[in-house]
């Protein structure tokens, strides 16, 4: 009795696990290496704040492919996390209030796109406050990345175990049909 050969399986799963994982890598390292550090130097210049601010909400407007906006805080009014407060350096809940009533006052995720859109369509300038709300933006980007690379790597391994199982099944069928 001839064994089955499912080496062509393991071989076209094996690949096309590496090729995601390859695509993976190079969007979350692109954002990681590139991306991010511009957006962290645009929104600390000292010079040319509003220019600086624009540049930088253009870059977060398109999201990294981990962090996107269609389904963040969606339904809900934007609220920022204490978690996100602490990295802000926003020490009270009342700062943190006046912070989210101030900026956006009952306002969604995909409604503050819009006023920053409408900011930048029609050349009005970002303020401090409105900065903050870019840094979570950030942030946002900066966990997809992350979580980028972290799926990259799981991939990857799925990949490695799928080769080591081609090339196993393929000495299994050698010994197998010399028998």
């Amino acid at each position: 009795m001839k064994k089955i050969d499912d080496s062509k399986l393991y071989f076209y799963f094996a690949l096309t696990t590496l090729i995601i994982g390859i695509i993976l890598a190079v969007v979350s390292f692109y954002s990681i290496y590139s991306v991010e550090p511009e957006i962290k130097d645009l929104l600390a210049s000292a010079e040319n704040k509003d220019k600086s601010y624009e540049r930088a909400y253009i870059l977060l407007r398109d999201p990294q492919i981990f962090a996107r906006y269609e389904h963040f805080d969606t339904e809900q009014d934007l609220q920022l996390g204490y978690s996100t407060a602490k990295k802000l350096n926003i020490d009270s809940q009342r700062d943190l209030e006046i912070l989210v009533s101030k900026t956006f006052p009952g306002t969604t995720v995909k409604k503050a796109l819009r006023y920053f859109d409408n900011k930048v369509y029609y050349g009005k300038e970002i303020t401090a406050d409105e900065k903050r709300y870019l840094e979570v933006l950030l942030d946002r980007r900066m966990k997809g990345a992350r979580l980028g690379r972290n799926t990259m790597i799981f991939v990857l391994v799925v990949s490695m175990i799928s080769w080591i199982l081609l090339f196993v099944e393929k000495r299994r069928v050698v010994s197998f049909n010399s028998e």
